[in-house]
């Protein structure tokens, strides 16, 4: 049998990918102008492949990497409202998750089924809000700069994200939400020895950018009484409508 036959029986098809996020996001209000927030992601990936032989399906859920923001008001004024954001991520997601391969029934899973960076990121946006007792409006943009190798000798890609969002008060405790969000983030700076894009697409570095347009639609609930009192609950839908990958990736 060839080198080339042996590639060729081992060339993996991807079928099906799939990226689900769920965050939970505590605030702490410093001063009247200044808050602090932390983000914790908990993010699920599952991929279907096959090769010239056979199926396989195999996932990856774990912690994601852990943002501390802090959120500054330095404009406010007649229902209008500017904002600055600065922090930085702690890299506590995963990069040796492992599971089903071409080659091994559990071996480390290439970049998109990993769920961190390896690395600590410098986070910055801005935000415009204007709103009254029925309704509000809004834009923001939030980058991700990425300046250090993690262990593994890679580096994911910048990301940036801006969204224009509307909202509408049913009550003085729950209103409904719809945002248009495009998001652009590069591809991967240097490779994982432990993975090999010759078996796998999902592993190859220079095929990890893109950019995408999704609408969320969201529910969010403002607890006023009980235990709970001061709370509030976000939930939002993401419909993508535009995705422009550069090459086999996590989907929505």
């Amino acid at each position: 049998m060839s080198t080339d036959d042996v590639l060729d029986f081992f060339t993996v098809a991807t079928l099906r990918h799939n990226h689900s996020v769920g965050e939970l996001d505590v605030r702490w209000v410093i001063t009247d102008f200044a808050t602090l927030e932390f983000t914790v992601p908990f993010i699920q990936n599952n991929a279907l492949k096959e090769t010239d032989l056979f199926f396989f399906e195999t996932s990856s859920d774990a912690l994601g990497d852990i943002a501390i923001r802090s959120l500054v008001d330095i404009l406010e004024m007649d229902g209008n409202r500017v904002s600055v954001t600065l922090g930085v991520t702690i890299p506590t997601g995963k990069l040796g998750k492992k599971g089903p391969t071409a080659l091994s029934t559990r071996d480390v899973l290439p970049f998109p089924m990993q769920t961190g960076s390896g690395t600590p990121d410098i986070l910055i946006g801005g935000t415009y809000l204007v709103q009254n007792d029925v309704a509000s409006v809004g834009a923001q943009f939030n980058s991700t700069f990425r300046f250090l190798y993690n262990a593994r000798g890679y580096r994911l890609g910048n990301r940036h994200d801006f969204s224009i969002w509307g909202a509408y008060n049913f009550s003085d405790w729950a209103s409904v939400s719809m945002r248009g969000l495009f998001e652009r983030w590069g591809s991967i700076d240097g490779f994982d020895r432990r993975t090999d894009p010759l078996f796998d697409p999902l592993a190859n570095p220079f095929a990890q950018g893109g950019e995408r347009v999704v609408v969320p639609f969201g529910l969010n609930l403002y607890l006023r009484s009980g235990s709970l009192a001061g709370h509030r609950f976000s939930i939002e839908y993401y419909y993508a409508v535009h995705e422009d990958l550069n090459g086999p990736q996590m989907s929505l």
